[in-house]
Order: C-alpha cells, then sequence, then structure tokens
C-alpha cells in the first residue's frame, strides 16, 4: 500500500477512535449515574423526598471494566495502524534515499571513467605514436614527426584560443606550426614540454616562448 492511501487510512481511524472514545465519555456516564443511583438507594433508609437520579434506559450499558478494555483495544489498533505507517513512511524514505544514493554514484563512476580516460593519440607523419617518441632523440632540428592528439580528441572542444604562431624571447624568431599541433594546443595547453624554435633550430621549454596572438606564455 502507498504512503499516501497509508496516510489517508490512518486519519480515517483516528476519526473513529475519536467517535469510540467520545462514546466510551458517555458509557462512562451513564454508569456513574447507575452508581450514584445505586449508593442513594442504600442510603435512602425511607426518606422521602430525597432525589434519586433515574436511571437511563436502554441496552445494558459497559461495565467500566468492559468500557476501558475496548478503550484500550481500540488505542492499540490506532497505535498499530501508526506505526504501519510510520514503518511505510521510513521504508519509502530508504527507498528514495538509496536510488538517488546509486544515482550519484553511478554518475561519479561516469566523470571518473571520463577523467581516468587516456586521450587517443595520433601523430603527424601517421606512424605509430611509440615509434615517433623513440625517434625523438636529436638535438638539433626539427623531428620526422610529432605526437598530437588526434582529430576526435580535437574536436571535443578548445580550452584556449586556436594560435598557432609564437615567438622565441630569446633570439626573437617568430616560428609558425601546423593546424594538427595548433589545435592540440588549444585543446590542452599543458601537453608539450618543450617546442621548435627555426630561429635556434632545436626545441626548447615552452615557457621561453609567447604567443604573437596576444602574448600569452606558450603551454599555459
Amino acid at each position: 500500500m502507498k504512503s499516501e492511501d497509508l496516510r489517508k487510512r490512518f486519519y480515517g481511524l483516528y476519526g473513529e477512535a475519536k467517535s469510540e472514545f467520545t462514546e466510551l465519555e458517555q458509557l462512562r456516564g451513564m454508569v456513574g449515574d447507575i452508581i450514584t443511583y445505586l449508593e442513594d438507594r442504600e442510603h435512602l433508609d425511607g426518606q422521602i423526598g430525597q432525589y434519586v437520579p433515574e436511571p437511563r434506559f436502554g441496552p445494558r450499558p459497559e461495565s467500566e471494566e468492559e468500557a476501558i478494555e475496548r478503550g484500550n483495544k481500540l488505542a492499540e489498533f490506532v497505535e498499530a495502524a501508526r506505526q504501519k505507517l510510520s514503518k511505510a513512511e521510513v521504508a519509502e524514505m530508504v527507498k528514495s534515499t538509496e536510488e538517488t544514493t546509486a544515482a550519484i554514484e553511478a554518475e561519479g563512476v561516469l566523470i571518473d571513467d571520463a577523467r581516468d580516460e587516456e586521450p587517443k593519440l595520433c601523430t603527424t607523419s601517421g606512424d605509430p605514436v611509440d615509434k615517433v617518441r623513440a625517434e625523438q632523440t636529436q638535438e638539433a632540428g626539427q623531428y620526422k614527426g610529432y605526437i598530437v592528439l588526434c582529430p576526435d580528441e580535437r574536436a571535443k572542444g578548445f580550452v584556449r584560443p586556436y594560435r598557432d604562431s609564437y615567438k622565441h624571447l630569446t633570439c626573437g624568431t617568430v616560428t609558425t606550426m601546423g593546424r594538427a599541433l595548433s589545435e592540440t594546443y588549444a585543446r590542452d595547453p599543458s601537453f608539450y614540454g618543450g617546442t621548435f624554435c627555426t630561429g635556434c633550430n632545436k626545441h626548447l621549454p615552452v615557457g621561453e616562448f609567447r604567443w604573437t596572438a596576444d602574448g600569452e606564455t606558450v603551454g599555459s
């Protein structure tokens, strides 16, 4: 049974209980009148003119013990209904909490998986990444191939403006890169630790270069 149905049933039972207790009070009044009547009869001793409460007619009234017992049973019934309603509400809250927790954990797993997933790498030469990395050993001159983010990785969006030329602060030479390298910088600014200077004819730390478009440090 749904929580709302249990709530309606509880208030219905509460109304019935209230009515029953009202009737109980009336019965107690009747019992009190009868007891007063009997006590007065015992003390009449032939006296005339003394007020004697008239007994009420109808079905035999419950005794006080019977009325109390019926009231206790009704109270137990109402309490059981209240506890049942409380259990249903608690169960509903637990279920809702568990569902919310599961959703949060699932979302967290997806986020963690996305963060832990390594970006896909390609090369400007088309050779395998490991081969290109192994060939980048010479101190002077450009490399045969460079490692870049694959097109689908770069297509996820840039976090920096697209810029393809930078100036070396030491020699003042401006070097222009190809699109794949420039887009890799725009997607992941810290992807490279060093870059090539055509004036010095070697690779140097990115901190020695500034983008010509805005003067910002390369790699930041």
